[in-house]
């Protein structure tokens, strides 16, 4: 595409390709793995040798703290005859423009330019002085300036914040935002917001506002360039009864091909789990699996939970004791339980209202003791292809007949318990979806 805007541009114009971009209009571009860097060395030089600060020491700060500059208004308005005007009112117009300039590298120079660009038409000595000072904190490090990262995400972020009644002139408060694309500092505005806030609460509110304009411009303008800024989500898959993580062997590659992360699980005694189903005693048995998987994850990383038939079960559980590490949960024609009643109870209603034939063969096995009774189950071919494989190829059926496991739906451990509750389990947004 890029050659061809070249080609279209050469046809219509006379002009020479130069190759990469090097230095345009004062800003260097610099290329490395890591990213592009955009700066203004050269530029911020100049402006350092101009003001006869080669020099200087540099300052630590870009404008001194906890210091107010005001206007000759609000001296004249207050008494204050001690800070002169700057006579050279052209000079200190030139070096707030040639600053000004610089901000479009130097978002760290962005607070102070807007302070000092309130002052053109009658500057005071405080001012000048100030945009010396200015000058001074860029000449401890005139190299620096904007990373465009290499990396892949299109994530929007931003970040916004407030001071309130901040300028002493007008008790306007000041907005101030920066917003990400990735790692990369796309968009960033310092301005003195444009009516007086009543408190603080309403100026972080007005700094809010701006920044999410901003945000939606932005979105816009990516959307027009086929830019997704959707940030991709990690799906963790848990299938059902007798099932293993391979029941997902179609679904996986679809929501990779998306940009998604996803991790399919084997329950305990599934899958290519080693254990057998006679040793799995209790549904936290069986759901160990997620369960450790879910503890391994970072705090502040979150999961979108996906189970189909029994795999309810085990994302109710692990929505009672991770709630605030899952987006959603999405009940694939799953057993969905409440908090009102016990635990068994969708498993007792599944069964009272399933007619006998729709089981097929299905067999129900007893095992553990007398004192502790539990059925396993294993699920009919038949039941397979007309029930779960319906609209698959023979050959989906076939390999899903040979790799079924016999299971449990733990009916007996779950009638004694009452596992799930309305802080935890039903704390989590979820998603149903029926099949017909």
């Amino acid at each position: 595409m890029i050659q061809d805007i070249k080609d279209a541009l050469h046809n219509n114009f006379s002009m020479k390709d130069l190759g990469d971009l090097r230095y345009f209009l004062g800003i260097e571009i610099l290329r490395s793995k890591t990213g592009i860097l955009l700066n203004q060395r050269k530029y911020a030089l100049e402006l350092i040798f101009d003001c006869g600060l080669s020099g200087s020491k540099p300052a630590a700060t870009p404008l001194e703290p906890n210091k107010k500059l005001t206007s000759v208004d609000y001296d004249e308005f207050t008494g204050n005859i001690s800070d002169p005007l700057f006579k050279d009112v052209t000079a200190y117009q030139r070096l707030v423009g040639r600053l000004l300039y610089l901000t479009t590298t130097r978002h760290d120079i962005c607070f102070a330019v807007q302070v000092l660009s309130q002052f053109m038409q009658r500057p005071k000595i405080s001012h000048w002085e100030a945009g010396m000072r200015l000058v001074r904190y860029i000449k401890g490090c005139p190299g620096q300036g904007i990373l465009l990262s290499s990396e892949p995400s299109t994530q929007l972020e931003g970040f916004c914040d407030s001071d309130w009644a901040s300028c002493p002139n007008t008790r306007r408060s000041v907005t101030g935002y920066t917003i990400k694309l990735g790692n990369s500092l796309i968009s960033w505005k310092s301005k003195k917001q444009h009516t007086v806030s009543r408190s603080s609460a309403e100026a972080e509110y007005r700094s809010m506002a701006a920044a999410i304009s901003e945000i939606i411009w932005l979105v816009g303008i990516l959307k027009e360039l086929n830019v997704n800024t959707e940030t991709p989500k990690h799906f963790v898959l848990v299938h059902g009864a007798c099932h293993g993580s391979w029941c997902w062997y179609k679904l996986k590659p679809l929501l990779e091909a998306a940009g998604h992360k996803v991790t399919a699980l084997d329950m305990a005694a599934s899958g290519i789990d080693l254990r057998k189903i006679e040793e799995i005693r209790t549904l936290v048995d069986y759901t160990a699996p997620l369960m450790e998987f879910m503890e391994s994850l970072p705090h502040e990383e979150k999961v979108v939970l996906v189970g189909h038939s029994l795999g309810g079960m085990n994302l109710a559980l692990a929505m009672e004791k991770y709630p605030k590490k899952i987006y959603a949960a999405v009940f694939l024609a799953a057993l969905m339980p409440d908090s009102a009643h016990m635990s068994s109870y969708v498993l007792d209603q599944q069964f009272e209202r399933t007619p006998t034939k729709n089981w097929c063969d299905t067999q129900f096995v007893s095992y553990g003791s007398p004192e502790e009774p539990l059925t396993s189950i294993i699920l009919d071919p038949k039941l397979l292809a007309h029930r779960f494989y319906q609209l698959c190829s023979p050959e989906d059926v076939a390999l899903a007949s040979t790799l079924i496991r016999p299971s449990s739906q733990f009916i007996e451990d779950l009638s004694k318990a009452k596992y799930f509750t309305d802080e935890g389990y039903g704390s989590v947004n979820k998603v149903y979806i029926m099949l017909e």
